[in-house]
């Protein structure tokens, strides 16, 4: 990794005040970039871009409720009218909600598809344009472990997290006449304020810390994700050492999919 890999750049990464966006932004602003970031909480947004500018990086942001579809734009105009253009959008940004089809409330439905999907897909079609000027560019979806393997009462999040690795491959056929390259991340376990929030809601009567050191301890690498291990695959996916990979999704989650959930039998002989 250079500090001037990504020198001249302009990217947009949204969901960026914390876990993997805010690393993602931190990866791409320490090595050149100059990073336009989002985030619901007009607090954190104000907090990150203090810390940002304390560390010297080159970064702005706006409070934004991605669940409107005017949020994609006013994020684009804002990376636009501050840097001059767009070179990198990341996709980060989302929401979950426990419950099957049943016990699911239409409201929390359509605001984890607003949010997971519909803006991932018009932050793409304002953003597509402006790199376009650029003679190209590279898109980078968040999605998940969850869009191969799932677990029961996880319905709004399990169907945004597999159609984005659809929605992946059609942008990726359609723009890379464009130069535009797109692709998935899947990340798995994340030591994140959202999964300690999930896992708190799945095991109530437990201490969280207990609970992340057990799943930790069942993966093959022997610990969780930290937000840098999908940063460093964002940024390899966003970057030129990747120049000739679109259309792709990495998993990146410490041999979880490689696992079956079953014991296997005991050795012959």
């Amino acid at each position: 990794m250079s500090d001037s890999e990504f020198a001249g750049k302009v990217a947009i990464v949204t969901g960026a005040t914390r876990g993997i966006g805010k690393a993602t932004a931190w990866r791409l602003a320490k090595s050149g970039a100059s990073v336009a970031i989002c985030s619901s909480n007009e607090k954190d947004v104000a907090a990150t871009l203090a810390e940002a500018e304390a560390a010297g990086l080159s970064m702005a942001g706006m409070a934004l409720d991605l669940a409107e579809s005017v949020s994609a734009e006013r994020l684009t105009k804002l990376a636009v009218d501050r840097f001059g253009g767009l070179d990198i959008l990341v996709a980060n940004a989302g929401v979950g909600t426990f419950g099957g089809a049943v016990e699911v409330a239409e409201e929390d439905w359509r605001r984890v598809m607003a949010i997971n999907l519909d803006a991932v897909m018009l932050g793409a079609k304002h953003g597509i344009p402006e790199m376009r000027k650029r003679g190209g560019g590279a898109i980078v979806v968040v999605a998940s472990v969850h869009s191969f393997a799932t677990l029961g009462e996880r319905l709004a999040y399990v169907t945004t997290k597999t159609a984005l690795l659809g929605m992946t491959r059609g942008m990726a056929l359609n723009h890379g006449p464009d130069g535009i390259r797109v692709n998935a991340v899947c990340p798995g376990p994340i030591d994140t304020p959202l999964l300690r929030k999930s896992w708190e809601t799945m095991f109530p009567d437990r201490d969280g810390d207990s609970v992340l050191t057990e799943q930790a301890g069942r993966l093959p690498l022997g610990r969780l994700g930290q937000p840098d291990d999908i940063a460093e695959a964002i940024a390899f996916l966003a970057g030129p050492r990747s120049a000739w990979i679109t259309g792709a999704d990495l998993k990146v989650d410490g041999g979880l999919l490689a696992m079956l959930a079953m014991t296997p039998p005991p050795p012959r002989g």
